[in-house]
């Protein structure tokens, strides 16, 4: 039996997404597939968050095109309780994330009500622009409106995960996580 939700993936390159496709096709009932270099635009990471106003089921599961991930574990453990987004974060990156912000490309399990509550107070105070697109994934984490639940389960990287392409490996990685980190902060002062 698939997993009664829909598995999301953005990625720049479809050859990269493949294997990855794959894995989902064989667990889920519905994948979506954007592709960055040939779509209509380039969304980057928001592209996840696009394409989930358009899905037929409201679990939404994402994951990175980088890794493979075990998926059915990550689903149980997302179990009956399905109102907290929940991020396969493992252990050794969680101390890098103290201020309730967390990997969602490893895996993420949440569902469209979330999704659409989360960006709401984020994008009444500053627009979509390049930072919010590539970043958007801190701000869906800092802002969902449940308690954030985290898991640690297996998942393997793949060999594009090292590329110095990856966001995590570029030039202006820290300034970007050090600005959207200041607007997060004031976003959610003005909520309290």
């Amino acid at each position: 039996m698939k997993i009664p939700a829909t598995a999301i993936l953005v990625s720049r390159d479809q050859a990269d997404a493949d294997m990855v496709l794959g894995n989902l096709l064989d667990k889920f009932e519905e994948v979506l597939f954007w592709n960055n270099e040939t779509g209509p635009a380039d969304l980057k990471v928001f592209g996840r968050y696009a394409l989930a106003a358009t899905t037929k089921y409201t679990t939404i599961y994402f994951q990175d095109d980088d890794c493979l991930v075990d998926v059915e574990k990550l689903w149980l453990c997302y179990g009956e309780d399905r109102g907290a987004p929940l991020c396969n974060m493992p252990e050794e990156h969680r101390a890098k994330y103290p201020d309730g912000i967390a990997l969602v490309g490893f895996g993420c399990f949440t569902d469209l009500w979330t999704i659409r509550r989360a960006f709401s107070p984020y994008l009444a105070k500053y627009p979509i622009d390049e930072l919010f697109l590539i970043e958007c994934d801190r701000v869906f984490t800092a802002l969902a409106p449940h308690s954030l639940a985290l898991a640690d389960v297996p998942m393997h990287h793949l060999a594009n995960a090292r590329l110095p392409t990856s966001l995590y490996r570029r030039p202006d990685h820290a300034s970007r996580l050090a600005e959207i980190r200041r607007r997060i902060a004031i976003v959610k002062g003005a909520g309290q």
